[in-house]
């Protein structure tokens, strides 16, 4: 991702995706509706969840790298806590909470915020956080 500074389109973008999800996601489902893949609904959460940490990566510009890492992991952890209290939320409007929905909800934040901060910005400049072992 380059250093740009994020567009208001980008952090309409996410927001609105954001208000989307937690519609989607409070919706009251009938009993007999059902994907027909086993383990799909799964697959929905970490995609749902995932795109929602890549709106977010693309709405927090910064020029800082090492700002830019601690402001996507930050929100990481927003979107996991969020994960959760809208599963617990969900059991309110006839919906099922479950652990597996939330891991694979947290699968896709943590998955995308790792690609998001292992990214090289377009200048070539790494963004790879340092390992302990080239510190040395």
């Amino acid at each position: 991702m380059s250093s740009r500074s994020p567009s208001p389109v980008d952090r309409r973008f996410w927001i609105g995706y954001w208000v989307l999800l937690f519609l989607i996601t409070h919706v009251p489902v009938p009993a007999q509706a059902g994907l027909p893949l086993r383990g799909g609904d799964k697959v929905i959460h970490f995609v749902g969840y995932a795109l929602l940490a890549y709106l977010g990566g693309r709405a927090c510009g910064s020029e800082n790298a090492k700002r830019r890492r601690r402001v996507l992991i930050a929100w990481a952890g927003v979107y996991l806590a969020y994960g959760a209290l809208d599963e617990w939320l969900q059991s309110f409007v006839g919906r099922t909470a479950s652990a597996g929905d939330w891991l694979a909800d947290a699968a896709g934040v943590v998955l995308c915020t790792l690609w998001l901060v292992g990214r090289r910005s377009s200048s070539g400049n790494p963004r790879l956080l340092r390992s302990r072992s080239r510190e040395v």
